[in-house]
């Protein structure tokens, strides 16, 4: 289908997609030019639909950054674009891309759905983050806001109920901040509610809100 939702944030674009397509129809695609290394780890995948996901998430990618920016993949790394920075997302049925051409940036997406039971939450939430988090949907909008920041520091080691902590001045807009190993990063962050369906988290490195 078409692009389910696109914005901008503090100079970020964001691309997402609901995947209702087969794996033919992005292998097909001109848009999407993938390093050799990526297309043959994509196609090891035994799972197919793990297979369409990552391919989805690519093609976000490249919309995101304007079809101007080539950029690697990795497993467990976050993608490396020969301009700018990226970051890529699935869940469920949707995948999401964000791009900023100067500072690094992060995003999750989660189906409003998911259900986060408390000895998930204590594992990620600080004590005063697990006061806000008596509903469901918050716990949905923190895990995603700590995994976009996650994505954007990458630091090996980093802890997402010691290290990463946010705060939401408003129900769409917050700051985010890793403190681990003397180092000390803030991000802008940015939720977004889309169709009452779909939770998705950005975050900017030292953006203004």
């Amino acid at each position: 289908m078409p692009i389910y939702f696109s914005s901008t944030f503090a100079d970020a674009n964001i691309v997402i997609w609901k995947i209702e397509e087969d794996e033919e129809f992005f292998w097909a695609s001109s848009n999407l030019k993938l390093p050799p290394k990526d297309a043959y780890r994509i196609k090891g995948y035994t799972n197919v639909y793990k297979r369409v996901e990552s391919l989805a998430g690519r093609y976000c990618a490249h919309i995101a950054s304007g079809g101007q920016v080539n950029f690697q993949c990795f497993e467990n790394d976050p993608p490396q674009a020969d301009k700018g920075y990226l970051s890529i997302a699935h869940t469920s049925g949707y995948a999401g891309a964000v791009y900023h051409p100067l500072v690094k940036v992060g995003i999750d997406i989660e189906i409003i759905s998911r259900l986060v039971r408390d000895r998930i939450f204590t594992r990620f939430a600080s004590e005063d983050e697990m006061k806000t988090g008596t509903e469901n949907y918050n716990r949905l909008v923190l895990w995603c806001a700590k995994e976009a920041i996650y994505k954007a520091g990458h630091l090996k080691g980093l802890n997402f109920k010691e290290h990463i902590k946010v705060e939401w001045n408003t129900e769409t807009q917050g700051v985010g901040t890793i403190h681990f190993g003397g180092l000390y990063k803030i991000f802008a962050l940015r939720n977004v509610l889309i169709e009452n369906h779909l939770i998705c988290v950005l975050c900017v490195e030292n953006a203004q809100l």
